[in-house]
């Protein structure tokens, strides 16, 4: 790529004119994978922050979350996405088109998988997905479970599968061999001005992670169908100087699962509040009163005007 300056309005470049001196470049990044591929823990790692949830369960991720890491000579706009999945239901849908849209705006896409799952590109085909190749970069995951000889195998195995610009073996929870992968990402990346302010580091609110924190405490703290059934909700937040109040309404399908929710004597869910606000305060850096309350609305999950409000989208019919 020839170096290249220009010069711009946007807002860094009236506050900083390094941005216009030098080659910027800026790319929106769309990871796709398998559930359990490692792709928040990726985007987390790349970003330095903890700020996409992770879980050892499946279907962690259900909404397209971008994180956005800047430097004064590049921003890249990573794109989390739900896993790919054989929908059961209306919100599953909805996680599918979360992905499809992330193929809109890509500049480049990374290909995650998995070395411990025996096809960890399976979804490719299942889903018909049709990838730019000259845009993508296999990026094969969790190499520290894998040993040497067995990593090259399952390298020549794949890409007799698939044709990326390039590949990268990796450790997300280890972070190792990132650097590569930003290197090859940038090789990619278009000369742009910023797409964000460098302080931004989401294109989601405060109120979303918050929601995102109380659901992955739900995802570690019950088992089976529980996590899957139920919906955050923040229904008011009043903010104080110094104590920030903050009700929330956890949606369930049934009343069986309400009763679970809550637990004995509200064992269960005075400690769902406990573990959430500790995590809440430390996020936001302020103390917190959180309420949470069970409701019950039957099945939400294929309620299509419900799931619309909630961000979800859905083709006309």
């Amino acid at each position: 790529m020839s170096p290249t300056s220009y010069h711009c309005s946007t807002p860094h470049c009236k506050t900083n004119a390094y941005f216009c001196a030098v080659q910027f470049q800026a790319a929106f990044i769309s990871v796709l994978g398998k559930p359990n591929a490692g792709k928040s823990t990726l985007i987390n790692a790349l970003l330095g922050d903890s700020l996409m949830i992770t879980n050892r369960k499946a279907q962690t991720t259900r909404y397209r979350t971008k994180g956005i890491l800047s430097t004064a000579h590049y921003q890249l706009i990573f794109s989390d996405t739900p896993g790919f999945l054989e929908p059961n239901n209306l919100l599953q849908k909805g996680m599918l088109n979360e992905i499809n849209a992330s193929f809109v705006d890509a500049d480049l896409f990374y290909l995650l998988a998995d070395l411990s799952d025996p096809e960890p590109l399976d979804f490719l085909e299942k889903q018909q997905i049709d990838v730019p190749w000259k845009k993508s970069i296999l990026v094969l995951n969790k190499m520290d479970l894998i040993d040497q000889e067995l990593l090259e195998e399952k390298i020549e195995y794949l890409l007799t599968q698939v044709k990326p610009r390039s590949f990268v073996p990796i450790s997300a929870s280890h972070k190792f061999n990132l650097e590569t992968l930003l290197k090859q990402s940038l090789e990619l990346a278009p000369v742009h001005p910023p797409y964000y302010p460098e302080e931004e580091v989401s294109d989601r609110n405060v109120r979303f992670f918050i929601e995102e924190i109380i659901r992955n405490h739900i995802l570690t703290l019950y088992q089976e169908e529980i996590p899957y059934g139920v919906h955050v909700q923040i229904e008011r937040y009043l903010t104080g100087k110094k104590l920030d109040k903050i009700y929330v309404h956890i949606l369930s399908e049934r009343d069986s699962q309400k009763k679970i929710l809550i637990g004995k004597g509200g064992e269960k869910i005075k400690k769902l509040g406990t573990k959430s606000r500790v995590e809440i305060e430390q996020f936001i850096e302020k103390r917190v009163f959180l309420d949470l309350s069970v409701k019950i609305l039957p099945k939400w999950r294929e309620k299509e005007s419900f799931l619309k409000k909630q961000g979800f989208r859905f083709e006309k019919k």
